[in-house]
């Protein structure tokens, strides 16, 4: 076999392997979302907003 040969081979053994893992394997359920009521939500307050950014804004 030449190298492309054992390459094809290699890819073909690791893609069965990952397919079959994904078909045999069964995710955790997931919980049932709910709609709650708009009075329950509460947005962040425009001075409490730079906590979230990634990197702070120029000043």
């Amino acid at each position: 076999m030449t190298g492309r040969h054992v390459g094809l081979a290699l890819f073909l053994v690791v893609t069965v392997a990952l397919a079959s893992y994904g078909v045999l394997t069964t995710p955790d359920p997931r919980s049932v979302a709910e709609i709650g009521s708009a009075d329950r939500f509460v947005c962040a307050l425009p001075q409490d907003v730079g906590g979230y950014l990634a990197a702070p804004p120029p000043q």
